[in-house]
């Protein structure tokens, strides 16, 4: 009976991690391309968290109606989705629109930016594909397999053996297979053991990492705010800085490195901000210098620490458990963002009041990673590019004279970056 229950157990577990990984892995060795959905422009075609397969195809075979996915750009990885509504032979140029907007998209397509056509859309796939790429998801498959495999060993080695003549001739047998499993056990319960210290580190991390940065909240005393959003945008006065202490002498006995602290009005995102002139450094390890994956929110090392700068760049990690800024992502959606849209961030002379314009997935090498611009033309064209490349319209106005802030977090590629754009609307 254990037998066949660990047997059921096994092969159960097997088919999980096929089901969940051969469409994520099978058809890639045939050519095929795959893509996370991440924005709502062609819903309800394809829906945000859909995974997407995109099949090769030529340009010229292309027809009005198809949609076609392709590269954002000559020099970029990003990728869209959107349906043909005009083709240009002359100039080798499609038109193109996504179904959930309005207008057409301002830029033509050109022939040569065309990856393929989407064959197959799996609804609610984006999250696992994301997810099998983190170490936790990986640490999870190797466990799950494992787990599998040593089912179908116990189970095995529990069969009862009949009692007769010829089972005894197979015992011999028998004891050379148990021998061999054995050794097959030591290897499974071995990478059962190696998962489960990886996925016992990365929850260490977290809790040393949330307590390390709870406690420095104690440091922190930010001002009451209005109870909704709406009442939050419509307060004319300064709510946002009224009774606000931040006690940097102290923090700055603990880090001198510190030079802010930045606090999202309805995101649980509240941390000092950190300057090393080093990119790497604050990279993983926390505001006490303890080495952890979760690192430090901190400014980019070619910036002024004052602030000063007309486009100034944080980074922090896009952690699992939503920490640091792993709630960014929720920028992704329109919705999220008309109840999320300030920010604000405190010095020791002055509080920088922040509203988000722009969000955008972009490549590690971007333009939008510039700093050192001045009140010119050329930052002006630098802000207006920055709105006019955002997933969606937020309405705000940028004019080029006010001071740029950049929040840039990482995403499940090594290659992209997920970029939150603000504005500074007031300072006091």
């Amino acid at each position: 009976m254990v037998a066949k229950i660990l047997n059921f157990l096994g092969t159960f577990l097997m088919v999980v991690v096929i089901l969940v990984a051969a469409p994520l892995v099978v058809p890639k060795l045939f050519g095929v391309q795959i893509y996370e959905v991440l924005t709502g422009s062609m819903e309800p075609t394809y829906r945000v968290g859909s995974v997407i397969y995109v099949c090769k195809a030529d340009a010229e075979k292309i027809d009005i109606g198809d949609t076609i996915t392709y590269t954002m750009g000559t020099d970029t990885e990003l990728v869209l989705t959107h349906r043909v509504v005009g083709i240009d032979e002359g100039n080798q140029t499609f038109t193109t629109k996504g179904d959930a907007n309005k207008a057409q998209d301002p830029e033509p397509v050109a022939f040569h930016r065309v990856i393929g056509r989407p064959v197959l859309c799996i609804p609610g796939l984006g999250k696992a594909a994301a997810y099998l790429q983190t170490t936790e998801g990986k640490a999870l498959c190797v466990i799950v397999f494992a787990a599998s495999f040593i089912c179908f060993v116990l189970a095995d080695i529990l069969k009862k053996t009949k009692k007769n003549e010829e089972e005894e001739t197979e015992k011999k047998t028998v004891k050379k297979v148990k021998g061999r499993f054995f050794v097959l056990q030591i290897v499974g319960f071995g990478m059962i053991a190696v998962a489960a210290v990886g996925l016992i580190q990365i929850v260490s991390g977290y809790v040393q990492s949330d307590s390390e940065y709870e406690n420095l909240e104690q440091y922190v005393h930010l001002p009451q705010k209005p109870e909704t959003a709406e009442e939050q945008i419509a307060d004319v006065s300064v709510w946002w800085q009224e009774d606000t202490v931040v006690e940097f002498d102290k923090l700055k006995e603990m880090n001198e490195d510190v030079i802010a602290w930045i606090a999202f009005d309805n995101l649980d995102i509240s941390y000092p901000v950190l300057y090393s002139g080093d990119n790497g450094y604050y990279l993983r390890r926390t505001f006490n210098r303890t080495n952890n994956t979760a690192g430090s929110i901190f400014m980019e090392a070619a910036n002024e620490p004052d602030f000063s700068d007309y486009h100034t760049i944080l980074y922090g990690h896009n952690m699992k458990n939503g920490s640091m800024f792993g709630k960014l992502k929720k920028y992704q959606e329109q919705e999220f963002y008309e109840e999320n849209q300030y920010f604000t961030i405190y010095t020791q002379e002055a509080a920088y009041r922040f509203r988000i314009f722009s969000v955008q997935t972009v490549p590690v090498d971007d333009e939008i990673y510039t700093v050192g611009f001045g009140p010119d033309e050329e930052f002006k064209r630098f802000a207006l590019k920055l709105k006019e490349n955002s997933l969606y319209d937020t309405g705000v106005e940028v004019t080029g004279e006010q001071k740029i802030i950049t929040l840039s977090t990482c995403t499940y590629s090594d290659e992209l970056r997920f970029v939150v754009h603000g504005v500074c609307v007031d300072v006091k």
